[in-house]
């Protein structure tokens, strides 16, 4: 596994050579990152149809070619392969295109009391950094 860490800016990602040519559409999520060496806990920077960039919060990644699943929050799993690493975040090309990559990003259906469980994890994570 590699070493990724450090967020990624605006002007990184303009600078940055764009190898998607679907639209992408932003997003800060946290998911997991199911390798076959073991699971990570990483974060969804962006989504599009054939694809996403994200950085995991450990600091390690797989490498390049490797097959992943990403798991979104409301369990939502999507295959693909490491396409590109930098030392920001790492890019995965998805095994299937995906017809609505925007839907993938709301999560409404998993009700009130997920989304106040995970405002409540988020506070604790901040009071303890």
């Amino acid at each position: 596994m590699a070493h990724v860490s450090g967020r990624t800016s605006t002007k990184d990602r303009q600078s940055t050579k764009d190898r998607r040519s679907d639209k992408r559409d932003d997003t800060e999520q946290l998911i997991v990152v199911r390798t076959p060496k073991g699971d990570l806990v990483g974060e969804l920077l962006d989504i599009s149809a054939s694809g996403a960039k994200l950085r995991i919060r450990d600091g390690l990644c797989p490498e390049t070619g490797e097959a992943v699943s990403i798991v979104l929050l409301d369990k939502t799993e999507l295959a693909g392969t490491v396409s590109r690493i930098d030392k920001k975040s790492i890019g995965i090309a998805f095994d299937i295109k995906l017809l609505q990559p925007a839907d993938y990003l709301h999560h409404d259906h998993l009700g009130f009391d997920f989304y106040r469980s995970i405002q409540s994890l988020q506070s604790k994570r901040l009071k303890h950094k």
